[in-house]
C-alpha cells in the first residue's frame, strides 16, 4: 500500500466507468470509493471515548495504567495530554517528566474500554437483563444500556453498601430504581416518539426493579459485606 490514494482513483473511475450499467449499485460503489479512501488515507478514526477519573489515589490507580493516553488539567490552569508510562508514588508518570496527584485538578482517559473501578475486584459488573423484560418487548432490553451506570452502582453497593454506608438490601433497590429513572430523564417537552421512547424506558426500569426485589435477596451481602467507598459523593476526595 505504498500508494493509497492511487487505489482511491482507480476504484473512483471503476465506479464511474461501471455507473450507467450498474444503476442502483452504482451508489453502493460510491460507497465503497469512500469506505476505500477512508480506510486507506485517513483510517476513519473515530473519536475515542472520553472517561473522566475522580482525582482520588485508589481511584487513579485502578483506572490509570501504563500506555493509556490521558487529559489532564492541573490546579494552576495548565492542560497536559500525553501517554501514560507508569503510575506509583502519588505521580502520574509521562514520557516528559511526572505529574502528582496533589497538583491535578481533573483527569480524562481516552479509552474503548471503562477504566478499572478500585471496588470492582474480578468480579462482572453491570446489568443482567431478567427474561421478562425480553418476553415483554425487546425495545425493553434495547433501553438498558441507559441503565448500566444504575446496575454497576447497584452492584457495588449489594457487596460493599451494608459495611460500609450501612445500606440494606430495600434501600439499595430503590436507589437502584432512582437511577434508572433519573437516566430515563424527564418528559417534558418530548415529541410523540420521544415520549414513547420515554415510556419504553421507564416500563423497563421498572422491569429491572422489580426483578431484583424478586431475585436479589441471595446476592445482597451482610456478613461478607466488605469495605469499599463506591459512592464519591458521600466520601470526603483525599
Amino acid at each position: 500500500m505504498n500508494d493509497p490514494g492511487g487505489i482511491g482513483v482507480f476504484v473512483q473511475l471503476l465506479a464511474c466507468a461501471l455507473c450507467h450499467r450498474l444503476g442502483y449499485a452504482c451508489r453502493m460503489l460510491r460507497l465503497l470509493h469512500i469506505a476505500t479512501l477512508c480506510a486507506l488515507v485517513t483510517g476513519c478514526a473515530s473519536t475515542i471515548p472520553a472517561h473522566p477519573i475522580p482525582v482520588r489515589q485508589d481511584y487513579v490507580e485502578a483506572g490509570v495504567q501504563p500506555g493509556d493516553t490521558i487529559e489532564v488539567t492541573l490546579k494552576n490552569g495548565e492542560q497536559q495530554s500525553f501517554e501514560v508510562v507508569d503510575v506509583r508514588f502519588n505521580v502520574i508518570e509521562g514520557p516528559d517528566g511526572v505529574v502528582e496527584f496533589a497538583d491535578i485538578e481533573s483527569i480524562v482517559k481516552r479509552s474503548r474500554e471503562l477504566p478499572g473501578h478500585p471496588c470492582g475486584g474480578k468480579e462482572p459488573l453491570g446489568c443482567s437483563i431478567p427474561d421478562v423484560v425480553h418476553i415483554l418487548d425487546d425495545k425493553f432490553a434495547a433501553k438498558t444500556g441507559k441503565f448500566h451506570p444504575a446496575c454497576v452502582e447497584h452492584d457495588f453497593c449489594y457487596r460493599h453498601g451494608y459495611t460500609t454506608y450501612g445500606e440494606t438490601r430495600k434501600s439499595c433497590d430503590e436507589k437502584f430504581r432512582n437511577a434508572m429513572n433519573d437516566a430515563c430523564g424527564s418528559f417534558a417537552g418530548l415529541n410523540l416518539f420521544d415520549l414513547e421512547n420515554h415510556s419504553h424506558c421507564k416500563l423497563a426500569a421498572e422491569q429491572m426493579y422489580n426483578a431484583v426485589r424478586l431475585k436479589g435477596e441471595p446476592h445482597f451481602r451482610v456478613a461478607n459485606s466488605s469495605f469499599c467507598e463506591y459512592d464519591l459523593e458521600r466520601d470526603t476526595i483525599r
